[in-house]
């Protein structure tokens, strides 16, 4: 129900580029972890961990080479 929500929150021009992978295993969040500057430790401690990114290709609008597909 979260995931739903957040896939279909406003966006601009309605693109909804952001994508969603949810990280259980142990091996990779141990490799999230290490890729995060804050946060490493609930990465570690929380059973599930939803990542949230966006595909570049997916956001045709930039304002000043900044991809404004994000925001909302």
């Amino acid at each position: 129900m979260v995931l739903s929500a957040a896939r279909l929150a406003p966006s601009h021009q309605n693109l909804q580029p952001w994508r969603f992978v949810i990280v259980q295993d142990d091996e990779h969040r141990r490799q999230l972890a290490q890729a995060c500057s804050r946060g490493a430790k609930l990465v570690l401690e929380a059973p599930a961990t939803i990542v949230a990114f966006e595909v570049e290709e997916d956001i045709p609008i930039t304002v000043g080479g900044v991809h404004v597909g994000l925001s909302a």
